[in-house]
């Protein structure tokens, strides 16, 4: 899938530097076939939509799970 940070296609990752107190909208798009299965930080879920609106504060690490859908 491919990751937006604030309307950029960043592709399959993001790795950027992003001044302090700056507000971005993150936006993940699973693979075809593949469902968003939430937003994680240290392994807590921290939201399960496809958009993600945060204020940096410090180093940020997120990990995008997807699943493949169940029928």
């Amino acid at each position: 899938g491919n990751l937006y940070l604030d309307g950029k296609d960043m592709g399959p990752r993001i790795d950027t530097e992003i001044q302090d107190k700056q507000v971005v909208t993150l936006k993940a798009v699973p693979d075809s076939g593949y469902a968003l299965a939430g937003w994680y930080e240290g392994g807590d879920i921290v939201t399960i939509g496809t958009e993600y609106q945060l204020q940096m504060e410090g180093d940020v690490s997120l990990v995008v799970k997807t699943q493949q859908p169940t029928s």
